[in-house]
């Protein structure tokens, strides 16, 4: 005799929960780039100046670094950077930052922070303005998560992983259920085999 046992309800919500969480880890925007800060404008003119930029666009925190030169002169100290970041989604949350930079070597260095709240691509308006002129110049980037692509990938299967686990837990205890009938349906066939051993039994 076969004993079929159903599903719990809890483990039907638990199923569509994690499949739920799975569906929202988007595997196609894991992260392109970790590590070190790469170039995105290489001895670009922009005004008077010309300008060498490298950003590390992390979600949180974003950093910029921006050297401003001009061609046989000096850039004047109050040089000024000015870094609009507008996130290409639409959503409401564009970052503007004045950075101010430090004298070296008859060029201006600044590092600035954005903060980007979401990856994706952002539009980047960078400005250089001072008493020599000004410019600006428009492209975009990546903005990714702050860890190595194998994180975002653990996180898109950990959802799976609680699944296999949770179905391993409900097997055994099904199977346990199983032989609990399987057992009583074995004690009560003896017990009506053998009436008067149960009458005697205290």
């Amino acid at each position: 005799m076969s004993v079929s046992l159903p599903i719990p309800r809890w483990w039907r919500g638990v199923v569509i929960v994690c499949w739920g969480l799975a569906l929202l880890g988007n595997p196609t925007r894991a992260a392109a780039h970790f590590g070190e800060p790469y170039g995105v404008l290489l001895d670009q003119p922009i005004g008077p100046y010309t300008v060498t930029a490298y950003a590390d666009p992390d979600v949180g925190t974003g950093t910029f670094y921006v050297d401003v030169a001009m061609p046989g002169a000096v850039v004047p100290p109050d040089t000024s950077v000015i870094i609009n970041a507008v996130p290409e989604d639409k959503h409401p949350s564009p970052a503007l930052v004045v950075v101010k930079g430090t004298p070296k070597d008859g060029l201006m260095r600044y590092e600035g922070d954005v903060d980007f709240d979401a990856e994706g691509y952002w539009t980047i308006r960078m400005q250089v303005a001072g008493s020599a002129g000004a410019g600006d110049i428009t492209f975009r980037i990546l903005v990714t998560p702050p860890y190595p692509q194998w994180v975002t990938t653990l996180q898109c299967l950990a959802p799976f992983g609680v699944i296999g686990v949770l179905w391993l837990l409900a097997m055994k205890r099904n199977a346990m259920l199983k032989r609990q009938a399987a057992q009583a349906i074995t004690v009560a066939a003896a017990t009506s085999a053998d009436p008067i051993a149960h009458e005697q039994s205290p």
